[in-house]
């Protein structure tokens, strides 16, 4: 959104669960599973909320332009940006890879 939020909502209710606050400009994509929501922005970051409540667990700063696409799965998140993909450990909190000129 380019309002820089990330908003829950209840599919059944239709009403909104929550509303994430942490990115400083638009957010471009998003990723979840049963414990996690992942964000990326255009400010160059992405961040782990908690999917329960919308708390910010994580934010990782890394990208040199903005995050074009993020996906993830249980203790693992996979960033892209501008031909770079970078890899992440979420449990261990590190990169674990990188790949330029995708």
């Amino acid at each position: 959104s380019t309002d820089c939020l990330v908003m829950a909502w209840d599919i059944y209710t239709k009403s909104k669960v929550f509303i994430c606050r942490g990115h400083s400009s638009t957010v471009t994509c998003i990723c979840a599973d049963d414990l996690k929501i992942v964000s990326g922005s255009a400010d160059k970051s992405w961040i782990i909320w908690n999917k329960t409540d919308g708390t910010l667990v994580r934010r990782v700063n890394g990208h040199a332009r903005g995050v074009q696409c993020i996906r993830c799965g249980p203790s693992w998140a996979a960033s892209a940006s501008y031909g770079t993909v970078f890899c992440w450990d979420i449990t261990r909190e590190r990169e674990t890879d990188n790949v330029t000129g995708v």
